[in-house]
């Protein structure tokens, strides 16, 4: 199961969408709707929010 707390911290964070972008490969237009509330973070690909989640565990556990 895919932990959404995880990825609402990371768009919570200080880190720029571009970073999460060249880092991640994620749109920074998908990254600037889900930090502005256009979209929720439930309604994220499988794929999307996996690939966000694994990014939050990297940077954390660095």
């Amino acid at each position: 199961m895919i932990d959404t707390d995880k990825i609402a911290e990371l768009l919570k964070s200080h880190i720029s969408q571009y970073k999460i972008h060249k880092d991640t490969g994620f749109s920074q237009g998908s990254l600037s709707d889900l930090r502005h509330g256009k979209t929720k973070i439930e309604d994220l690909t499988v794929k999307n929010a996996t690939k966000l989640a694994k990014y939050y565990d990297e940077i954390h556990h660095a």
